[in-house]
């Protein structure tokens, strides 16, 4: 995927296509590459670690993001498996629901690192059209807005905290109000969006789903 240049035509781009489909039809097999991933880790004849897992599954999305082929649209295993332990449970009277509620401060103090993994790992579905955007407004607005300097004495730059862990704040800092609130949020919607493009779906579709 990273020899693909997106905005222009290559000799390269068949042949990502062309290994895509390959990928797909050997180790996905109408499944998804989370469940591939999991499958990997839980296989203990072939040991592997979970970085190298991860690693997977950022070189899919990369490469598919790269090839402009779109997500194809399928259910997670994972999800389906869990739906069918649920309705084998003779306790269940009533089928489950997804409930996605956004905002408030969260339960752990490293939301930060999670939103830094959920960027590594998914950067080619959330990086551009959704973390950059938002990055960009919030630093916009705290340099035009007028007395918050005392609030953000260390800026709020999510886009260069994200790529370089040495700048990022202390964890005082990002565990302050008025930093934490606007970042767990972007935490919340990146989860959210991740979730249904992965599975090849807008944010609406999984909202209707």
């Amino acid at each position: 995927a990273s020899h693909v240049d997106r905005e222009h035509p290559s000799q390269f781009d068949e042949v990502l296509k062309f290994l895509l489909e390959e990928f797909d039809s050997r180790y996905i097999s109408g499944s998804d590459v989370h469940s591939f991933a999991v499958s990997l880790l839980s296989d203990e004849s072939h040991p592997t670690t979970l970085e190298k897992v991860k690693g997977v599954i950022r070189n899919y999305f990369d490469a598919l993001v790269s090839s402009k082929k779109p997500t194809p649209r399928r259910e997670s295993e994972l999800l389906h498996n869990a739906a069918r332990t649920a309705s084998d449970d003779s306790s269940s009277k009533q089928k489950a629901k997804i409930v996605a509620v956004f905002g408030g401060q969260g339960n752990t103090e490293d939301y930060f690192e999670e939103l830094r993994e959920l960027y590594s790992t998914y950067k080619g579905l959330i990086g551009d059209d959704l973390i950059r955007p938002i990055a960009d407004k919030l630093t916009t607005l705290v340099r035009t807005t007028e007395n918050v300097e005392r609030i953000y004495t260390q800026g709020l730059d999510v886009l260069s905290w994200l790529t370089s862990p040495d700048k990022t704040p202390d964890q005082e800092y990002l565990l302050s109000v008025p930093v934490s609130c606007p970042l767990i949020c972007v935490l919340q919607l990146a989860h959210y969006a991740v979730t249904a493009r992965s599975m090849g779906l807008t944010p609406g579709d999984l909202r209707n789903s």
